[in-house]
This record gives C-alpha cells, sequence and structure tokens, in this order.
C-alpha cells in the first residue's frame, strides 16, 4: 500500500508529507501520543527527552533521534527548550494518523474503494476491520 501510494499519481508536496508518516513506526506514533497528550491551551507542551525516554520506554538516544525525525518532516515544532507543538495534532495523536491516511489515500488514489467490501479495503489497504472504522469515523465526523 505505501509503495502504491508513494508510486501513484498524488502531489509530490502531498507525497512528501505523507512519506514519513506512512512509514513511521510505533516509537514516533507513541511520541506523538505523549506530547499531544500533555499540551497546554496553547497546544505546546514542555517536556524534557528523559521524560519521554521513561514514558515511551525507550532510550534518550532513540528519543533524540525520532524528535529530530518528525521536526525535519513537519509533524512536530519545537517552540523553545524542552517545548514541543504537534502539527496537525488531530490527525497525528491517538493512533489514528495511519489509518487515517491509508483511508484516505486509498480513496483518492483508487476510488472504486468505496465500493469494496470490509475484506477488500482490508486487503488493499493493509488496515484491520478496526482501524478501518477508526478512519472513517475520523473522516466522517471532520468532513461534516
Amino acid at each position: 500500500m505505501v509503495n502504491n501510494i508513494l508510486n501513484s499519481n498524488v502531489n509530490s508536496d502531498l507525497k512528501a508529507f505523507l512519506k514519513p508518516i506512512l512509514t513511521w513506526d510505533s516509537i514516533q506514533q507513541s511520541i506523538i501520543d505523549i506530547i499531544a497528550s500533555r499540551a497546554d491551551d496553547n497546544e505546546l507542551t514542555t517536556i524534557t527527552q528523559s521524560e519521554i525516554s521513561r514514558l515511551a520506554q525507550i532510550s534518550p538516544s532513540q528519543v533524540s533521534l525520532h524528535l529530530k525525525d518528525l521536526v525535519k518532516h513537519g509533524h512536530l515544532e519545537v517552540e523553545r527548550r524542552s517545548t514541543y507543538h504537534v502539527i496537525h495534532r488531530n490527525v497525528l495523536e491517538r493512533g489514528a494518523t495511519k489509518a487515517v491516511l491509508r483511508y484516505l489515500l486509498a480513496c483518492v488514489t483508487h476510488p472504486a474503494c468505496l465500493q469494496f467490501t470490509l475484506a477488500q479495503l482490508c486487503d488493499y489497504t493493509g488496515l484491520s476491520p478496526a482501524e478501518i472504522d477508526l478512519a472513517k469515523g475520523y473522516v466522517y465526523q471532520h468532513s461534516s
């Protein structure tokens, strides 16, 4: 699915934005969730890399590497030392990222998939039925 999307005729700017999301791992998702869940009213989170390391149960060097990658790809901004802002928070947090994006891209790159059965949609997108339900719920909730 990822290769289908990245090799398709999708706008190159969209591909550049989506590639790191579609290929990121559970560690990056965990870091996004930790930061987003602690945001203040201005959507800023003040948290040290040591605390992220402890909460995500990964080494500080892994935290640093993943934070740099998330910043590089425009998913996270560093406002000042140990203060972060999750860009597109409504899409990136709570593990919805990959499900929502894969579902949306399947619909964009192959509109006929809207007529697929759940099993066909799972096979085409590589998502589980629960992830497809999450994605559909997110898409329909935010499209009205």
